[in-house]
């Protein structure tokens, strides 16, 4: 990197932020805003709800970034219950009792489509029972059903996260950035139990683990007296409450997760879905097929299921934490390549399966968060429109490389990488002061990208 400068201060009470530009030897140019917040007792996780419009924005996201060179079996069918709406499908199916709505609709429109009971006609699907034919002309009405790659082949039906929103609707008086990686390609959905954007890895505020660690990726951990560290957690050792049961994976279950397992073993025993904070599904006869974004348990001793919420255990002393990877700075000295795993194509599938593995070159929109001088630090790079890049005069984004340069330079004691490309984004009181990397197609202005969580940071606080 070469030829820094500082273009930009600004100040939001008590939060600082700053706009620079790196130019490249090769011509190209890196911009990225980094945000310094006051503490981090201030940090909250923020979700939204999924709309009709959040629901058309994710279907456009689909037909014009997510579609295009992508080999695909044939029509891909998204589509979201509204909360509350009952459904007539059986809960008893041939992979066990799926207890989740989302999920158990999946599986039976696959099911239906190959045992030739349901068609698609007209960009429409057209059931031989009446019963499930009211059921989805509702959802058509509800306008809660998008059809894209009309295609001849087997099509994939995708139900939607139900926190999907739009982190600008939410920045009234306060900073918000995105966070996690969630389920969005459809390699990331690959079992019934997936639905599009799960969000994936470990979240705790205040000791209250509200997701789970997975995959052993990088954490960013910050402890009460604002000492910050990387970790790499492990869902084995965290307990795991299923209503009145508590569950150890190191003494009283087995608990079988990607990228280790693909299937439980064939066994009549019982295995527990589990994705987030809900137990999906029961299967009392093995080779239980594991979520992408989950994992399944097998008690060791009978087990009577109370109840489809699951709790985790408190992490004392940890005020908040963050999973996503790989690390950029760790004790003050900058990363060189990945430390943990990532999808490479060569074992069980687990997300995020589409990840520009180069270290050095592959540049994109970035956002990180870290830690310098016990205070929180954001940092947002600016990608290249994926319509209409302009080199030396928009921004280039990143590499991971030299992301942690960045991050190395502004002196950050502990800091990891988290979801970028069209994710990313620091939006303060409804505003953005570099641009998102998706476009409309058809109006050339910004598309921000549904995600389904953010964090946010009080205005004023």
């Amino acid at each position: 990197m070469n030829g820094y400068t500082q273009i930009e201060n600004r100040r939001f009470y008590e939060i600082t932020t700053q706009l620079s530009e790196i130019k490249h030897l090769d011509g190209q140019k890196t911009i990225y805003e980094t945000a310094y917040l006051p503490n981090w007792i201030g940090i909250m996780p923020i979700q939204g709800k999924l709309d009709n419009i959040i629901l058309s924005d994710i279907n456009r996201l689909f037909i014009e970034n997510i579609l295009p060179g992508k080999e695909i079996a044939g029509p891909i069918v998204i589509f979201s219950v509204p909360e509350g709406i009952k459904d007539p499908f059986p809960e008893s199916t041939s992979i066990g009792n799926i207890l989740d709505q989302d999920c158990r609709i999946r599986y039976w429109l696959s099911r239906l489509y190959e045992d030739n009971q349901v068609r698609i006609e007209n960009e429409k699907l057209v059931f031989r029972n009446s019963e499930y034919q009211v059921f989805w002309n509702f959802l058509e009405r509800k306008g809660r059903i998008f059809i894209s790659a009309l295609i001849e082949g087997i099509p994939t039906f995708l139900p939607v996260f139900r926190q999907m929103f739009k982190l600008s609707n939410l920045s009234k008086n306060r900073i918000v950035f995105n966070s996690h990686y969630f389920q969005m390609e459809i390699t990331d959905c690959a079992t019934p139990w997936d639905i599009m954007g799960m969000p994936i890895g470990l979240l705790v505020h205040k000791e209250k683990t509200l997701l789970p660690p997975l995959y052993e990726r990088e954490t960013l951990v910050i402890r009460y007296n604002g000492t910050s560290s990387i970790e790499r957690p492990d869902i084995r050792d965290q307990a795991i409450f299923i209503g009145n049961q508590v569950l150890n994976p190191k003494n009283n279950c087995e608990l079988f997760a990607r990228p280790y397992f693909e299937r439980t073993p064939p066994d009549k025993t019982l295995d527990l879905v589990v994705v987030g904070e809900k137990l999906l599904g029961i299967n009392r006869n093995g080779n239980t097929e594991i979520p992408e974004g989950g994992f399944v348990i097998r008690p060791k001793a009978r087990m009577e299921i109370d109840s489809i919420e699951v709790k985790y255990g408190d992490i004392k002393d940890v005020l908040f934490a963050v999973q996503g990877g790989p690390a950029l700075v760790i004790e003050g000295e900058p990363a060189k390549d990945f430390g943990s795993p990532f999808w490479r194509g060569t074992e069980p599938a687990y997300p995020p399966t589409v990840f520009p593995l180069d270290w050095t070159n592959a540049r994109a929109a970035r956002l990180a968060l870290g830690s310098k001088n016990k205070k929180p630090i954001i940092i947002w790079v600016e990608g290249p429109s994926k319509s209409s890049y302009l080199p030396g005069l928009d921004s280039c984004g990143a590499s991971l490389g030299e992301l942690s340069e960045i991050c190395f330079d502004l002196q950050a004691e502990n800091m990891i990488n988290l979801d970028g490309g069209g994710s990313a984004q620091i939006c303060i009181d409804g505003h953005r002061k570099l641009k998102v990397s998706d476009r409309n197609q058809k109006t050339g202005n910004e598309a921000e990208r549904p995600i389904p969580l953010g964090l946010s940071f009080p205005l004023g606080n």
